[in-house]
Order: C-alpha cells, then sequence, then structure tokens
C-alpha cells in the first residue's frame, strides 16, 4: 500500500510526463481529426499549387477575345489617368455610348489590382516605349453604324481594338499620324494611337470592357498605369449568353440586381432571365392581382414594384444587356393560390374531400386562361423583350389525380389518365397566349422531353436536366435541335451546386455545341445560361456564389473553341477576380490560397 505522500507523488509525476507528451506531441486539431481524407488531400494540393494559384496575368483579358496579337509582350505604353480621355467620334450622338464612355472614364478604366514583383518577376522587364492620351471611338469601315439603346438578340457586338504604331500587326489600316491619340515616345518619333472601331453601339461598349482589362498597374502601390501594343478583333461565339437568377425562393434586393448587372457587363454576359416568382413567393406587384404581392411576398418590403423593374431593365440596356422575364406555369404556381379559380384544388383519396392544398394551374377551365393571359399581358407590357420564358417543367401530377372533376372532363376529352397530354394541352393554349402578345416562347425541356409539339419557328428549349452529366445533356440537346426547335443549355451551369476546390474547371470545360450536336443544327444552339436558384442563396451572398465563377462560363459561351486549356485560364481567372473585386464585386477565392 502506498501512503498518501506516495500517491501525491505518483500523480504528480504523472501530470509532469503528461504536460511533457502535450507539448511534444502533435495532435490533430478538432477540425482534422474529423475531416474527411479527400479534403485533407484537397488542402495540401491548394498548398503545394501555391505558386499556380496566385499567379495572376495583368492585363490579360475575360473572355478572351477571338483574336489578339501583341508584338511585344515587355513594351506598353504609359497613361496617365488625370489626362486621359475617351474620344466620341460618332457622326452623331449616341446615348448609350456617350454613358459608357462616361461610365468608364471616371474610374472603371483605372481599378486593375496591382501585382508584386515576387508574384510577376516579368514585370521587371517591362519596357515603357511611350505615352497613351486617349482612346477614339469611331465606326468601323465604310458601314453605317447603328445606335441602338435597346439592346436585342441580334445585335452586332463584334469590335475591333488597335493600340499600335505606324505599322500594323494583322490586317487593318494604318491609322494617320495626325490621329488626336497619337503621341511622341520619349524614345525617338515612335508614333503610336489608339482606337476601338464597331459597327453598333453594342460593339463599343464590348471594346470598351475590354479596354479597362488590358490598362495595368505598372507598378504596386503607385498611379502609374500602362497598357500593350496589341490588335484585338473580337466578337461573341453566341448570340444568347445569359444569367438566370432565382428571386422567389429568396428575395433579392434591386440594388444587388444592380450589382449583379454590372458583374454580368463585365464578363460579357448579355441576358439577364429573371426568374421573379415560384411556389414560395410572388414578389412582383400586380396591379391586375395586387393580392398576390400582399399575400405571396415574404414581406411588404420584399416586393418589386414596376419603378423597380423599368431601372433594372434601363440599367441592364445601358450595359447591352436585355432582360427576359419568367412565369412559370402549370406548375411552380402555389403563390398564386390567391387567385380564385385558376389552381386545382386537391382532395383527399379516401374521403374524397377537399385537403385545402392546391396544384397546378387547373388546364380544364377557361377561366385559367383568362386569368394568365391577364398576367401576361402585365408582363408583357412591363418587360418589353421579344422573349419570354413560360416555364413548363416539373408539373405534379398527383393533385390532378385526386380531383374527379378534372378526371371527368379528361376522360370526355380522350385522355383519361394521360396527364403528360393534359399538360401538352395546356401548353399548348398557352403557346396561343405568348403568341398573342408578339412574344418568342422560352420552355424548359420538359414541354419538348412530354411531346407537346409546339411550332418549331416560335418556341426555344432550354435543356437544364442531368445537372453535370455531359453525356446526358449533351444526347438531349442533340435531340432538340435534331427536331428542329432552337435551344440553349444551362445543365452544365448550376452555379448553386457548389464543391470543395475549383469547380470553375467543368464549368470551363462545357461546349453547347459539342459533340454529338450534328454540323448541320449547330446554328440553332443559340447559346446557354448560368443559372443560380436560391434555395440556400439571398443577398448575403448570391454574388459572391456566382463570380467568378460565372466568369469561366462566360468565356466558352463569348470565347472560340480554340481557348479551352484551364491552365492558360488561371492566372487569367486569378487576375479577373481581383478585377471584379475592385469594380465593387464581391467575387469569391476560388484558386487555392493568395490574396488581391
Amino acid at each position: 500500500m502506498h501512503s498518501a505522500a506516495d500517491r501525491r507523488q505518483i500523480y504528480g509525476l504523472a501530470a509532469i510526463w503528461l504536460l511533457f507528451i502535450l507539448l511534444t506531441t502533435t495532435l490533430p486539431t478538432q477540425g482534422e481529426a474529423h475531416r474527411p481524407e479527400a479534403e485533407r488531400s484537397l488542402r495540401k494540393l491548394a498548398a503545394d499549387e501555391w505558386r499556380n494559384a496566385t499567379k495572376r496575368a495583368p492585363g490579360s483579358v475575360v473572355p478572351r477575345p477571338r483574336v489578339l496579337v501583341q508584338a511585344n509582350v515587355h513594351d506598353y505604353l504609359e497613361i496617365e489617368p488625370t489626362k486621359f480621355k475617351l474620344n466620341d467620334r460618332l457622326k452623331e450622338m449616341c446615348i448609350i455610348v456617350t454613358l459608357a464612355s462616361d461610365r468608364y472614364s471616371r474610374g472603371l478604366l483605372f481599378k486593375d489590382v496591382a501585382p508584386e514583383l515576387k508574384d510577376r518577376p516579368e514585370l521587371g522587364k517591362l519596357k515603357r516605349v511611350g505615352h497613351l492620351s486617349g482612346v477614339d471611338l469611331v465606326p468601323a469601315g465604310d458601314g453605317e453604324f447603328k445606335c441602338e439603346s435597346v439592346p436585342h438578340m441580334n445585335m452586332d457586338e463584334s469590335y475591333k481594338l488597335l493600340i499600335i504604331g505606324t505599322k500594323t500587326l494583322v490586317g487593318s489600316q494604318t491609322i494617320a499620324n495626325n490621329s488626336s491619340t497619337t503621341t511622341t515616345s520619349d524614345h525617338g518619333q515612335a508614333r503610336f494611337s489608339a482606337r476601338i472601331e464597331a459597327n453598333s453601339s453594342w460593339g463599343l461598349l464590348r471594346g470598351l470592357e475590354t479596354l479597362s482589362q488590358l490598362i495595368f498597374n505598372v507598378k504596386a502601390s503607385s498611379q502609374k498605369f500602362g497598357i500593350g501594343l496589341v490588335e484585338i478583333e473580337d466578337e461573341p461565339r453566341f448570340k444568347h449568353r445569359g444569367f438566370m437568377l432565382d428571386t422567389a425562393r429568396h428575395y433579392i434586393s434591386i440594388p444587388k440586381i444592380i450589382n449583379i448587372l454590372d458583374a454580368m457587363a463585365i464578363d460579357k454576359l448579355n441576358v439577364f432571365h429573371w426568374h421573379l416568382v415560384d411556389d414560395q413567393s410572388f414578389p412582383l406587384e400586380s396591379k391586375t392581382y395586387p393580392q398576390l404581392s400582399k399575400l405571396s411576398s415574404f414581406r411588404p418590403n420584399m416586393v418589386y414594384k414596376p419603378e423597380d423593374v423599368r431601372l433594372v431593365i434601363i440599367y441592364a440596356a445601358s450595359r447591352g444587356i436585355r432582360v427576359v422575364p419568367e412565369l412559370d406555369t402549370p406548375g411552380h404556381t402555389y403563390s398564386l393560390r390567391h387567385i380564385t379559380n385558376l389552381l386545382t384544388e386537391c382532395f383527399d383519396t379516401t374521403s374524397n374531400k377537399p385537403n385545402g392544398d392546391f396544384g397546378p394551374v387547373d388546364p380544364t377551365r377557361a377561366s385559367s386562361y383568362k386569368i394568365v393571359d391577364k398576367l401576361l399581358h402585365e408582363f408583357a407590357q412591363l418587360f418589353r423583350d421579344e422573349y419570354f420564358h413560360a416555364g413548363g417543367d416539373e408539373v405534379d401530377f398527383e393533385c390532378w389525380q385526386s380531383n374527379e372533376r378534372i378526371n371527368t372532363w379528361m376522360k370526355e376529352h380522350n385522355m383519361s389518365g394521360n396527364y403528360e397530354e393534359l399538360t401538352n394541352y395546356y401548353m399548348r393554349n398557352l403557346y396561343k397566349l405568348v403568341k398573342n402578345h408578339h412574344k418568342t416562347m422560352i420552355v424548359w425541356q420538359e414541354v419538348f422531353d412530354l411531346k407537346a409539339n409546339l411550332p418549331t419557328d416560335n418556341v426555344i428549349v432550354h435543356v437544364w436536366k442531368n445537372i453535370n452529366d455531359k453525356p446526358g445533356y449533351m444526347a438531349e440537346l442533340a435531340n432538340v435541335v435534331g427536331a428542329g426547335y432552337k435551344a440553349l443549355l444551362s445543365s452544365c451551369w448550376y452555379l448553386n451546386y457548389i464543391d470543395y476546390g475549383r469547380d470553375w474547371l467543368k464549368f470551363y470545360q462545357c461546349d453547347p455545341r459539342g459533340e454529338p450536336i450534328a454540323a448541320n443544327d449547330q446554328h440553332l444552339v443559340l447559346g446557354g445560361e448560368i443559372c443560380m436558384w436560391t434555395e440556400y442563396v439571398d443577398d448575403t451572398n448570391v454574388v459572391s456564389r456566382t463570380w467568378p465563377r460565372a466568369s469561366a462560363a462566360a468565356e466558352r459561351l463569348w470565347s472560340s473553341t480554340d481557348f479551352n486549356n484551364p491552365d492558360e485560364f488561371l492566372p487569367r481567372l486569378e487576375q479577373h477576380r481581383c478585377h471584379l473585386v475592385r469594380r465593387g464585386i464581391q467575387a469569391e477565392p476560388v484558386n487555392g490560397p493568395g490574396y488581391c
């Protein structure tokens, strides 16, 4: 037996030994102890790729232009922001160009991120060969310049951007030395001039954005800016380059939508697909049915008034962005339950009595089409774009099946038990209503899959299923265009799905016109849309969740298929992310450790 003194001595020695073990042994943190092996491997990979992750490409452009030629990557022209001017050389005033020139001149041209020499050692090799005092905005060639203020599907967004000496690098005429932007360098009599040429106001807009990304900060913590000697010929690969935002599952404020439009303009996206309403809420003020926003919005201050919508449309148009609204029917309509004689009344299958719930729009009532037509009229008056997204996806048949009156009607119309055909019946009638409002109808792919057989000349099919399953969604897309329909693709760009690490890689590797799309059907693929559904997104994270991941998809929609190397894109994306942040877009880091 040990005495009390002996026990105290033993316990004391044990405590000292335990303390020694704790101080000399590396124990996993609580997070590491429970972290999956794959996540630990990814963290190690990110650490191993520190240099690649933080490497930036100053003066690079996203999305990459179709043709970009640079004589010497080290030569640059110095720019003094206070003396630099954008010179409008158009024959007549063009409001879109005037507004854009003012916007870029007031600061957007000089929001670059200054990289440190330790990140980009080649910056030490830069050679100033002259000064640049401004850039001319001019019509392209001898053709008529289209001064347009309302963006549309077939707008011409092509442009040339030339920062050159007296000799050109690719096929453009030499610019006269008496140009207002011609300057004499400090190294002899070399002359340089700069201009953006375009056929329309939209081309000049895109050229100005490219110009803003070409300008770089020559030295960290200074106001010395430069631009390389380049010649660019550029145009988009697809005419429809969209971003879809769901504002029904979480309300997204107007200031945040404005911020999103700014980010879209930087990435040269040109369609804001506004998924306004859904089961969860109806946040749009309706004059015809005012009870909708009063009873089906989350809060009274979470409602878009007509003046809010007009602000979004005008702001978007000034940046070359169309606004296409969506009113999804017959499903996703629970927020419309406060309109009588529209939705289907659901029944308890045991008692055959109403269970208090409502299902999709009732396709068997004439009143349903009158109500929907009134809503369409309001949408058509508010949103003037020629395209309208009519939804048509994920229709739940259970409520229709429970309703005896609907089943009796179906029997009388020779479609007993065929609820897919009932859906088609509704969509065919909806098509007529949309056409009467002089709109081209966009529908989700289920309308095609269920064989509604809508006319191919006035309907666009939006492919969204088989998310991230390339063989599946490309086969669907091939079937759609093979049947003669124009199509949009979103299946590979559902950005609300997130993965640890560089998940932008899969967005960058998606090609809407890739195999197995037949060569003679490729023109029917109009482009695609990046989608952000907001079950887990609101004002606090919608921008950071989307950008710069959306930039990878934006390059695929704008740039040639020749530019598809992720290793080449990575430093441009890293620079672009910092550029977005400097422009007021809270873009999250996507390439591992680094900084702006």
